[in-house]
């Protein structure tokens, strides 16, 4: 399973002073580690946490990172909501198809050719070929679902100190994201068993899903992941 280590180096009871960078440019970037170096290279430069240098990037710099994160992400972590919803509302089944119907707006929606040859099949070539951009979109974010999902949460519930734009708020974000995990235990994106039992494709497998080294003894009252 991938981690990341967010301690500093000379005081396993703190935070790496790029802490909260570290995890918002994974939630940017979760396939690209070149990416995050260089663009936490620039906010360890542009937001003042470099002492050589003037501090370039402000609060609204930041946020917008954020924003970004949750855009790029989104159909990902509320592909994963809604399936964690349905799961836990014993009055739905879970259905892969009705979540993946809801987010399609979501992603840029597929352009039908016209033509009386394409008239009656439609609405389903329509669909399969925005499934197919969903599941791309979910593959490739899959690895921090569980952090844009509780980026959403927060957003949701106007609790912007628990988002990942300081140090500060990194044990409320990741607590969120803690629960996010445990509560989709249990699910899967398919009903065929594995070779060895079990199943093939849990909702947020643990060999995937990106994970945190947190310092001994952080602020705040929180869920270690």
């Amino acid at each position: 399973m991938p981690w990341l280590d967010l301690r500093d180096r000379n005081d396993p009871a703190a935070f790496h002073k790029l802490a909260a960078f570290k995890v918002l440019t994974l939630m940017l970037w979760p396939d690209d580690r070149t990416k995050r170096a260089k663009f936490l290279t620039r906010l360890e430069r542009d937001t003042g946490l470099d002492p050589k240098r003037r501090p370039r990037m402000g609060n609204e710099e930041i946020w917008s990172l954020v924003k970004r994160a949750l855009t790029r992400g989104r159909a990902a972590g509320t592909l994963v909501g809604l399936l964690i919803e349905q799961f836990h509302d014993g009055r739905r089944p879970l259905s892969l198809n009705k979540a993946i119907e809801v987010c399609r707006s979501l992603v840029p929606r597929y352009n039908q050719p016209t033509g009386a040859e394409w008239k009656a099949k439609k609405d389903d070539i329509s669909f399969n070929r925005d499934r197919k951009r969903i599941l791309t979109e979910f593959r490739r974010y899959q690895p921090v679902a569980h952090l844009l999902l509780a980026g959403q949460i927060a957003v949701q519930r106007a609790q912007w100190n628990c988002l990942p734009t300081r140090n500060e708020n990194l044990p409320a974000f990741l607590a969120i994201a803690r629960q996010v995990t445990v509560r989709s235990h249990g699910i899967f994106l398919s009903d065929r068993p594995a070779p060895r039992g079990g199943h093939k494709n849990p909702l947020l497998p643990r060999d995937r899903i990106w994970r945190f080294r947190l310092p001994s003894r952080p602020s705040g009252t929180w869920v270690s992941q």
